[in-house]
């Protein structure tokens, strides 16, 4: 009798080893599960691939200074009264380049100018850009009529700020006040394309990328300590400059047949006490 009721103490000691041994692997499995970060997603903009011609454009708005990051944006029909047409050498912005005697490939166009705003048709001052959505602007390459029909993504520039830093001190920009111009897509003839990438180049199935939206993604390629930077391409008398790269369905274009003194055109413009112009339509 003894000998039946030591058979069954040491089973219910082994039962209970088995049911402590159970839990213990079952509390271990779950607490690895909860502790194994999950696989992280593939941004598809960190795998994007510049194609030249956009990066051409990229190191002539690096080169002749861009557009401001703090400004007033809007619409204007404006009056050329003054051109300064100038050039400046890549090569100088180059850290590891030595003093130039002459610059390794044909300067690029650097153009300024004075011009008389003859009708604001809209302007938002920058502090009012943070409690706006995106605001919808012609994406570069259509008319201002063509805004409706043609999707366009400006980039973060355009979207809601709720930590504005403090801007320079400037008054908005008025009807008949004559102010001083960079025009960065130059005065001269220039054609502006949109070039499409396909899923295999980019990735990206909706966005579209002008330069200002390129920044994170220029700063992850790899370049090596000497910049080679290469000329504008050319047709004729014509700088051709690729300044959006997205999911068209095919080549944008559109010519811009320069502008004179005397010169009247419609632009987007971007103002923090001095003017900046991208693409215009010359107008009548």
């Amino acid at each position: 009798m003894r000998h039946k009721s030591e058979i069954l103490m040491y089973g219910l000691v082994l039962a209970c080893v088995i049911m402590v041994v159970v839990l213990s692997l079952g509390c271990l499995q779950k607490e690895s599960e909860e502790t194994v970060p999950p696989t992280p997603a593939v941004d598809k903009e960190e795998m994007i691939i510049i194609p030249e011609e956009f990066g051409i454009y990229l190191d002539y708005i690096k080169t002749i200074g861009g557009k401001p990051r703090i400004s007033d944006i809007g619409t204007i029909e404006a009056t050329v009264i003054s051109i300064t047409k100038t050039e400046v050498c890549p090569d100088e912005i180059d850290p590891f380049a030595p003093e130039p005697t002459e610059c390794s490939i044909e300067a690029y166009p650097k153009d300024l100018g004075i011009v008389r705003v003859d009708k604001i048709i809209n302007y938002t001052a920058y502090s009012e850009q943070a409690v706006e959505p995106a605001i919808e602007q012609p994406s570069e390459g259509e008319s201002i009529e063509e805004r409706e029909t043609t999707p366009s993504y400006e980039g973060s520039e355009y979207l809601s700020k709720p930590n504005l830093p403090e801007r320079k001190e400037y008054e908005p920009l008025q009807e008949g006040q004559e102010v001083q111009t960079f025009f960065l897509l130059t005065v001269r003839p220039a054609k502006i394309r949109y070039v499409p990438i396909n899923e295999s180049e980019g990735g990206m199935e909706s966005a579209q990328l002008a330069e200002e939206d390129t920044q994170q993604t220029a700063s992850q390629q790899v370049e090596p300590e000497k910049k080679i930077f290469k000329p504008i391409p050319k047709e004729g008398n014509y700088y051709i400059f690729t300044t959006k790269i997205g999911n068209f369905s095919g080549i944008i274009e559109k010519n811009l047949p320069g502008l004179e003194i005397g010169t009247k055109f419609r632009a987007e413009i971007y103002y923090d006490g001095s003017l900046y112009i991208k693409e215009y339509e010359v107008i009548k």
